[in-house]
């Protein structure tokens, strides 16, 4: 167990140099989150909630200049040692990486860490209590004409606030008239079209998950409004119709340039930052410094 990665908690799968595969439940997403097609190369990246640096690393090996940032900790059990924390720094060293690591830091923080030229987030929207403050201070760090990639799960039906509370927030769905049916022709489209290699990782990757989850996720995909996989996680907040998601981005000055359905109840947007956001809307006001302006 000594210098090994199986004594670390991991929630993403990673291949490192030594060809240790960490034990994390999260295969990596390259292609499906549309990594495979944003050049790197020389470009300042920020990785924001990057758990164990599963993108971090594909970034610098892409020749990217990577910002890591993450503020929570996974839960320490008998069975591992440390925290996500842990893991990342592991993995850092096993890479030999030069990423810049921040943990605990939070993405309304990330004004301080200078411009960036790319940003991934992925994974962090919809775990946030302030996702538009966040998507705001993600604008005010991307130079113009940056990238921005969002992955998150988004609701089939509406928008809805799921955090963990006292509130009965069951919903009863009586009928199947909320079937995703674009959405899943949308998932057959991005399957077909997807590399040999993904489409073997994706049928292997199913395989071996349990016919229990299955199941789950089956039941939540065809009846969305099952707050129940939201109620049980208290770090979920919104899940947002993918309208709405639309619609922030647009306010937020991003424009979209490939939106992809790779899996049921999520999708990624990767957007291009086209304008700055408005004082008058923005959480940090020009107008707020202004001391001459109060009647006697």
């Amino acid at each position: 167990m000594k210098n090994s990665a199986k004594k670390y908690h991991w929630e993403q799968q990673i291949k490192l140099p030594n060809g240790e595969i960490t034990s994390g439940r999260w295969l990596p997403c390259f292609e499906e989150y549309g990594l495979t097609e944003i050049e790197f190369k020389n470009k300042k990246v920020l990785d924001v909630g990057c758990l164990n640096g599963q993108y971090s690393f594909y970034v610098e090996q892409m020749g990217g200049h990577v910002t890591s940032i993450d503020i929570t900790e996974s839960k320490r059990t008998h069975h591992f040692q440390g925290n996500s924390c842990d893991s990342y720094l592991y993995a850092h060293k096993q890479f030999k990486s030069k990423a810049k690591y921040l943990f605990p830091y939070s993405v309304y923080d990330i004004e301080k860490l200078g411009r960036f030229d790319i940003v991934l987030f992925l994974g962090v929207f919809y775990h946030l209590a302030h996702p538009l403050l966040a998507i705001e201070k993600i604008n005010s760090v991307l130079k113009m004409d940056g990238t921005m990639v969002l992955e998150t799960e988004v609701s089939n039906f509406k928008t809805r606030f799921y955090h963990k509370s006292s509130i009965n927030l069951n919903v009863v769905q009586n009928s199947m008239s909320y079937f995703p049916r674009t959405r899943l022709v949308a998932y057959l489209k991005h399957f077909i079209s997807r590399s040999t290699k993904y489409k073997k990782q994706f049928i292997v990757h199913a395989m071996g998950i349990s016919l229990a989850k299955v199941l789950n996720s089956i039941t939540n995909f065809i009846f969305p409004n099952n707050v129940t996989v939201y109620r049980n996680d208290p770090s979920n907040f919104w899940i947002m119709e993918i309208e709405d998601v639309e619609r922030i981005l647009d306010f937020y000055g991003f424009k979209i340039i490939n939106k992809i359905s790779a899996f049921p109840g999520r999708i990624t947007y990767v957007c291009r930052k086209v304008k700055e956001i408005n004082n008058i809307y923005s959480s940090v006001s020009k107008y707020s410094n202004y001391k001459n302006r109060i009647t006697n």
